[in-house]
Protein backbone atom coordinates (compact mmCIF):
# COMPACT_ATOMS: atom_id res chain seq x y z
CA UNK A 1 0.00 0.00 0.00
CA UNK A 2 1.61 3.26 -1.29
CA UNK A 3 1.42 6.81 0.80
CA UNK A 4 -1.11 7.71 -1.02
CA UNK A 5 -3.65 4.90 -0.34
CA UNK A 6 -2.51 4.75 3.33
CA UNK A 7 -3.27 8.80 3.32
CA UNK A 8 -6.74 8.27 1.80
CA UNK A 9 -7.72 5.53 4.55
CA UNK A 10 -6.52 8.07 6.99
CA UNK A 11 -8.89 10.91 6.03
CA UNK A 12 -11.75 8.51 5.76
CA UNK A 13 -11.19 7.00 8.80
CA UNK A 14 -11.57 10.58 10.60
CA UNK A 15 -15.44 10.19 9.10
CA UNK A 16 -16.13 6.93 10.48
CA UNK A 17 -17.85 5.97 13.96
CA UNK A 18 -16.94 2.39 15.20
CA UNK A 19 -18.45 -0.25 17.43
CA UNK A 20 -15.98 -2.45 18.89
CA UNK A 21 -17.32 -5.65 21.20
CA UNK A 22 -15.74 -8.19 22.73
CA UNK A 23 -13.27 -9.08 26.11
CA UNK A 24 -12.00 -5.85 27.73
CA UNK A 25 -8.59 -6.52 29.41
CA UNK A 26 -5.45 -4.28 31.15
CA UNK A 27 -2.15 -5.08 29.92
CA UNK A 28 0.19 -4.18 33.38
CA UNK A 29 4.02 -4.19 32.49
CA UNK A 30 6.51 -4.63 35.67
CA UNK A 31 9.84 -3.54 34.66
CA UNK A 32 12.09 -5.62 37.20
CA UNK A 33 15.99 -5.39 38.10
CA UNK A 34 17.10 -9.00 38.69
CA UNK A 35 20.72 -9.34 39.90
CA UNK A 36 20.96 -12.20 41.66
CA UNK A 37 19.10 -15.93 42.30
CA UNK A 38 16.49 -16.76 44.64
CA UNK A 39 17.52 -19.19 47.21
CA UNK A 40 14.88 -20.74 47.50
CA UNK A 41 14.94 -21.84 43.82
CA UNK A 42 16.77 -21.07 40.81
CA UNK A 43 15.13 -18.78 39.48
CA UNK A 44 15.88 -14.51 39.07
CA UNK A 45 14.48 -12.76 42.07
CA UNK A 46 13.21 -9.54 40.72
CA UNK A 47 13.26 -6.17 42.42
CA UNK A 48 10.32 -4.06 40.63
CA UNK A 49 11.14 -0.66 39.80
CA UNK A 50 8.42 0.34 37.82
CA UNK A 51 5.17 -0.05 36.76
CA UNK A 52 3.19 0.91 33.51
CA UNK A 53 -0.55 -0.23 32.24
CA UNK A 54 -1.94 -0.23 28.61
CA UNK A 55 -5.15 -1.40 26.85
CA UNK A 56 -5.41 -4.96 26.27
CA UNK A 57 -8.03 -7.48 24.47
CA UNK A 58 -11.13 -5.56 22.46
CA UNK A 59 -9.77 -2.04 24.37
CA UNK A 60 -6.58 -2.54 22.68
CA UNK A 61 -8.05 -3.08 18.93
CA UNK A 62 -10.29 0.09 20.19
CA UNK A 63 -7.54 2.55 21.13
CA UNK A 64 -5.97 1.26 17.88
CA UNK A 65 -9.13 2.57 15.73
CA UNK A 66 -9.45 5.31 18.31
CA UNK A 67 -5.95 6.32 17.05
CA UNK A 68 -6.53 6.04 13.68
CA UNK A 69 -8.66 9.31 14.22
CA UNK A 70 -11.68 7.73 14.03
CA UNK A 71 -14.95 8.05 16.43
CA UNK A 72 -15.22 4.43 18.11
CA UNK A 73 -17.07 3.00 21.30
CA UNK A 74 -16.49 0.41 23.28
CA UNK A 75 -19.05 -2.61 24.42
CA UNK A 76 -18.05 -5.51 26.75
CA UNK A 77 -17.65 -4.98 30.89
CA UNK A 78 -14.88 -3.49 33.06
CA UNK A 79 -14.64 -4.89 36.41
CA UNK A 80 -15.36 -2.62 39.68
CA UNK A 81 -11.97 -1.63 41.76
CA UNK A 82 -8.71 -0.42 40.70
CA UNK A 83 -8.05 -2.56 37.48
CA UNK A 84 -11.38 -1.11 36.14
CA UNK A 85 -10.56 1.99 37.57
CA UNK A 86 -7.27 2.10 35.64
CA UNK A 87 -9.56 0.70 32.12
CA UNK A 88 -11.63 3.67 32.51
CA UNK A 89 -8.76 6.10 32.60
CA UNK A 90 -6.89 4.81 30.01
CA UNK A 91 -9.79 4.98 27.39
CA UNK A 92 -10.72 8.43 28.44
CA UNK A 93 -7.00 9.40 27.35
CA UNK A 94 -7.65 7.31 23.79
CA UNK A 95 -10.69 8.83 23.71
CA UNK A 96 -12.55 5.40 23.96
CA UNK A 97 -16.23 5.64 24.41
CA UNK A 98 -17.13 3.09 27.43
CA UNK A 99 -20.32 4.76 29.04
CA UNK A 100 -22.54 1.78 27.94
CA UNK A 101 -19.79 -1.33 29.12
CA UNK A 102 -21.56 -3.28 31.66
CA UNK A 103 -19.77 -3.40 35.27
CA UNK A 104 -18.65 -6.86 36.06
CA UNK A 105 -16.92 -8.05 39.70
CA UNK A 106 -12.97 -8.22 38.26
CA UNK A 107 -10.89 -6.84 34.84
CA UNK A 108 -9.07 -9.59 33.02
CA UNK A 109 -5.24 -8.48 33.69
CA UNK A 110 -2.27 -9.46 32.12
CA UNK A 111 0.81 -8.69 34.32
CA UNK A 112 4.41 -9.09 32.66
CA UNK A 113 7.35 -8.78 34.25
CA UNK A 114 10.02 -7.59 32.61
CA UNK A 115 13.92 -7.61 33.42
CA UNK A 116 14.84 -5.13 29.99
CA UNK A 117 13.40 -6.22 27.04
CA UNK A 118 12.94 -9.84 28.38
CA UNK A 119 9.47 -10.91 29.44
CA UNK A 120 10.19 -13.13 32.34
CA UNK A 121 6.99 -14.23 33.46
CA UNK A 122 3.31 -13.39 32.83
CA UNK A 123 0.23 -13.87 35.69
CA UNK A 124 -3.22 -13.84 33.86
CA UNK A 125 -6.17 -12.72 36.18
CA UNK A 126 -9.19 -13.96 34.36
CA UNK A 127 -12.78 -12.81 34.85
CA UNK A 128 -14.40 -15.10 32.52
CA UNK A 129 -18.30 -13.87 32.73
CA UNK A 130 -21.25 -14.77 30.14
CA UNK A 131 -23.24 -12.50 29.25
CA UNK A 132 -26.74 -13.61 28.29
CA UNK A 133 -28.36 -10.51 26.76
CA UNK A 134 -27.23 -8.12 23.36
CA UNK A 135 -25.94 -5.04 24.46
CA UNK A 136 -28.05 -2.12 23.53
CA UNK A 137 -26.97 0.44 20.57
CA UNK A 138 -28.13 1.00 17.11
CA UNK A 139 -26.24 -0.67 14.57
CA UNK A 140 -27.52 1.55 11.69
CA UNK A 141 -25.52 4.37 13.77
CA UNK A 142 -22.27 3.08 12.75
CA UNK A 143 -19.74 2.51 9.95
CA UNK A 144 -17.91 -0.70 11.06
CA UNK A 145 -18.60 -2.97 13.92
CA UNK A 146 -15.29 -5.15 15.23
CA UNK A 147 -15.38 -8.03 17.30
CA UNK A 148 -12.76 -8.78 19.50
CA UNK A 149 -13.16 -12.46 21.08
CA UNK A 150 -10.71 -13.45 23.70
CA UNK A 151 -12.95 -16.60 24.90
CA UNK A 152 -13.34 -14.52 28.38
CA UNK A 153 -17.46 -14.73 27.89
CA UNK A 154 -18.39 -10.83 26.55
CA UNK A 155 -19.03 -12.45 22.77
CA UNK A 156 -22.13 -14.38 23.32
CA UNK A 157 -24.66 -15.22 20.43
CA UNK A 158 -27.07 -13.15 22.34
CA UNK A 159 -24.38 -10.05 22.46
CA UNK A 160 -23.79 -10.06 18.53
CA UNK A 161 -27.35 -10.52 17.54
CA UNK A 162 -28.01 -8.99 15.16
CA UNK A 163 -24.44 -7.29 13.78
CA UNK A 164 -24.99 -6.10 10.18
CA UNK A 165 -22.95 -8.58 7.66
CA UNK A 166 -22.23 -5.57 5.64
CA UNK A 167 -20.00 -3.56 7.88
CA UNK A 168 -18.69 -6.70 10.70
CA UNK A 169 -15.31 -8.12 10.94
CA UNK A 170 -14.55 -10.94 13.98
CA UNK A 171 -12.05 -12.21 15.37
CA UNK A 172 -13.13 -15.49 16.69
CA UNK A 173 -11.56 -17.77 19.45
CA UNK A 174 -12.15 -21.48 17.77
CA UNK A 175 -13.71 -23.31 18.74
CA UNK A 176 -16.68 -21.63 17.04
CA UNK A 177 -19.38 -22.01 20.21
CA UNK A 178 -22.38 -20.94 18.19
CA UNK A 179 -23.98 -20.04 15.18
CA UNK A 180 -22.96 -16.58 13.94
CA UNK A 181 -24.91 -14.19 11.77
CA UNK A 182 -23.35 -13.37 8.24
CA UNK A 183 -20.18 -10.97 8.76
CA UNK A 184 -17.92 -8.72 6.40
CA UNK A 185 -14.81 -10.84 7.27
CA UNK A 186 -13.11 -12.82 9.77
CA UNK A 187 -9.64 -12.44 11.22
CA UNK A 188 -7.32 -14.92 12.67
CA UNK A 189 -3.88 -15.79 13.59
CA UNK A 190 -2.35 -19.34 12.70
CA UNK A 191 -2.98 -20.91 16.06
CA UNK A 192 -6.61 -20.28 15.48
CA UNK A 193 -7.13 -20.45 11.99
CA UNK A 194 -5.88 -24.62 12.58
CA UNK A 195 -8.35 -24.84 15.09
CA UNK A 196 -11.00 -23.40 13.02
CA UNK A 197 -10.07 -25.82 10.38
CA UNK A 198 -10.35 -28.96 12.74
CA UNK A 199 -13.69 -28.79 11.94
CA UNK A 200 -17.32 -27.41 14.00
CA UNK A 201 -19.10 -24.54 12.97
CA UNK A 202 -18.05 -21.79 11.19
CA UNK A 203 -18.81 -18.27 10.55
CA UNK A 204 -20.01 -17.18 6.57
CA UNK A 205 -17.72 -14.55 5.66
CA UNK A 206 -17.09 -12.58 2.30
CA UNK A 207 -13.20 -12.36 3.46
CA UNK A 208 -10.84 -14.41 5.73
CA UNK A 209 -7.52 -13.07 6.83
CA UNK A 210 -5.07 -14.86 8.44
CA UNK A 211 -2.19 -13.13 10.26
CA UNK A 212 1.22 -15.15 10.19
CA UNK A 213 3.51 -13.07 12.38
CA UNK A 214 6.99 -12.04 10.51
CA UNK A 215 5.61 -13.66 7.39
CA UNK A 216 2.68 -11.26 7.14
CA UNK A 217 -0.44 -12.42 6.12
CA UNK A 218 -2.95 -14.33 3.57
CA UNK A 219 -6.17 -13.66 2.20
CA UNK A 220 -8.73 -15.51 0.66
CA UNK A 221 -11.86 -13.69 -1.16
CA UNK A 222 -13.71 -15.11 -3.50
CA UNK A 223 -12.63 -18.48 -3.41
CA UNK A 224 -8.89 -17.15 -4.75
CA UNK A 225 -5.66 -16.81 -2.03
CA UNK A 226 -3.72 -13.94 -1.89
CA UNK A 227 -0.07 -13.77 0.47
CA UNK A 228 0.08 -10.46 1.73
CA UNK A 229 4.24 -10.22 2.90
CA UNK A 230 5.13 -8.61 6.26
CA UNK A 231 6.43 -5.26 6.97
CA UNK A 232 10.38 -6.72 8.31
CA UNK A 233 11.45 -5.66 11.68
CA UNK A 234 14.12 -6.98 13.96
CA UNK A 235 13.32 -7.98 17.39
CA UNK A 236 9.70 -7.21 17.43
CA UNK A 237 7.73 -6.90 20.78
CA UNK A 238 4.59 -8.73 19.49
CA UNK A 239 2.72 -8.28 21.98
CA UNK A 240 -0.86 -6.43 21.01
CA UNK A 241 0.50 -6.45 17.31
CA UNK A 242 -2.82 -8.46 16.36
CA UNK A 243 -5.31 -6.18 17.66
CA UNK A 244 -3.56 -3.49 16.34
CA UNK A 245 -3.61 -5.61 12.44
CA UNK A 246 -7.60 -5.95 13.68
CA UNK A 247 -8.26 -2.68 13.90
CA UNK A 248 -5.90 -1.19 11.07
CA UNK A 249 -7.35 -4.23 8.06
CA UNK A 250 -10.92 -3.19 9.66
CA UNK A 251 -11.19 0.29 9.08
CA UNK A 252 -8.99 -0.04 5.82
CA UNK A 253 -11.40 -2.83 4.39
CA UNK A 254 -14.31 -0.60 4.91
CA UNK A 255 -12.84 2.23 3.09
CA UNK A 256 -11.31 0.33 0.33
CA UNK A 257 -13.50 -2.27 0.02
CA UNK A 258 -10.49 -4.51 -0.79
CA UNK A 259 -9.07 -7.49 1.56
CA UNK A 260 -5.39 -7.25 0.06
CA UNK A 261 -5.29 -3.82 0.47
CA UNK A 262 -6.75 -3.89 4.06
CA UNK A 263 -4.17 -6.70 4.83
CA UNK A 264 -1.28 -3.86 3.89
CA UNK A 265 -2.29 -1.76 5.91
CA UNK A 266 -2.45 -3.86 8.83
CA UNK A 267 0.67 -5.07 8.34
CA UNK A 268 1.73 -1.59 8.04
CA UNK A 269 0.22 -0.66 11.22
CA UNK A 270 1.20 -3.59 13.32
CA UNK A 271 5.19 -3.22 12.20
CA UNK A 272 4.92 0.20 14.26
CA UNK A 273 3.70 -1.19 17.16
CA UNK A 274 6.15 -4.17 17.10
CA UNK A 275 8.91 -1.72 17.55
CA UNK A 276 7.70 0.18 20.14
CA UNK A 277 7.43 -1.56 24.15
CA UNK A 278 5.13 -2.69 26.23
CA UNK A 279 1.23 -2.49 24.67
CA UNK A 280 0.79 0.82 22.37
CA UNK A 281 -1.11 1.97 19.92
CA UNK A 282 -0.48 2.41 16.47
CA UNK A 283 0.97 6.34 15.67
CA UNK A 284 -0.67 6.77 12.31
CA UNK A 285 2.06 9.53 11.33
CA UNK A 286 4.70 6.64 10.94
CA UNK A 287 2.95 4.43 8.83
Amino acid sequence: MNKTEIQRVLKAAKKMKVAVIGDIMLDKWIDCVADRLCPEAPVPALKPVATKYGLGGAANVAANVASLQATVELFGWIGTGLSGDHVGKLCDRAGIVCGRCMLAASTTVKTRYMVGSTQVMRVDEDNRTTWRHCYEFDYDSFDLVIVSDYAKGAVTKQSVNGVPQSITVVAPKPPIKFEWPEVLAVVMNQAENNAYNLGGRRINAKHICVTCGSKGAFVKSGGTMFDVPANPVENANAVGAGDTFLAAFSVALIVTDDPVKAAEFGNAAAAVVVRQPYTTAVDPSLL
